[in-house]
């Protein structure tokens, strides 16, 4: 590891985080979400076009941190990627899903219908963050504070992958087992946890650009977030032996 260089290491991330999970999320959500949120039918054109803008980005990103080019090339590519992400996002109809009008447990917990457009808010704003970070790097000629590229990962990672396992785990994991969840009172709890912390870390991790005082209050942000997977286990362990 330490004959890498920061950007060699930087494309490894981009690679496993763009090219596999965001393609893997993204083909896997087409086929499950609309059935799980009850949408109706996605938007196809939407849905196809998201995939060539996002992957182009991807590519564009990628090639960009090995051959050294321009920031202006990495802000065209993190633009990209943003676009891609609200293009699957309005191919699923912004992920509202229709009103419920039955309330028999093996639909799920109602309050799961709100993990996914969480997460994928939190998909959005990473990306807008990431390509405004480019823009001021190209308008500025200096590079961003590390705590300010903490927040755009920590906003992809937790914010976007980690809130919509949690939310479509507790939707999918009973429908496999042919059982229904066994704790749906924890599904409020882990929902506000994980919201509060990836909040309270984003926010936070921001505020240290402008004040080192942000620094002693993000540590905090783990607590909620470490309780919310602890509570999410819970769920997932009671859910799988009943």
């Amino acid at each position: 590891p330490a004959a890498y260089t920061s950007s060699q290491r930087l494309l490894l991330i981009e690679l496993a985080v763009f090219g596999f999970a965001m393609n893997s999320i993204y083909g896997f959500g087409q086929m499950l979400l609309p059935g799980l949120l009850r949408i109706g039918s996605p938007r196809d054109w939407a849905i196809e076009l998201s995939h060539w803008v996002h992957n182009t980005g991807t590519i564009i990103v990628c090639l960009g941190g090995v051959f050294g080019w321009s920031v202006a090339t990495s802000t065209v590519g993190c633009g990209l990627l943003a676009a891609g992400s609200v293009l699957f996002a309005a191919g699923n109809r912004g992920f509202v899903g229709r009103s419920r009008t039955s309330h028999r447990e093996e639909q799920g917990h109602a309050l799961l219908d709100l993990y996914p457009p969480l997460a994928f808010f939190w998909l959005v704003t990473s990306l807008v963050l990431m390509t405004g970070g480019f823009l001021y790097e190209a308008a500025t000629s200096s590079s961003l504070p590390h705590a300010y590229m903490g927040a755009v990962r920590h906003a992809l990672t937790v914010g976007f992958m980690t809130t919509l396992i949690m939310g479509v785990g507790q939707r999918l994991l009973p429908v496999l087992d042919r059982t229904t969840l066994a704790r749906p009172k924890l599904v409020l709890p882990i929902l506000v946890l994980i919201a509060m912390g990836n909040l309270f870390r984003v926010a936070s991790e921001l505020a240290i650009v402008v004040t080192p005082a942000g620094f002693s209050a993000m540590r905090y942000s783990a607590l909620f977030e470490w309780l919310a997977l602890v509570l999410f286990a819970i769920s997932c362990v009671a859910t799988m032996y009943h």
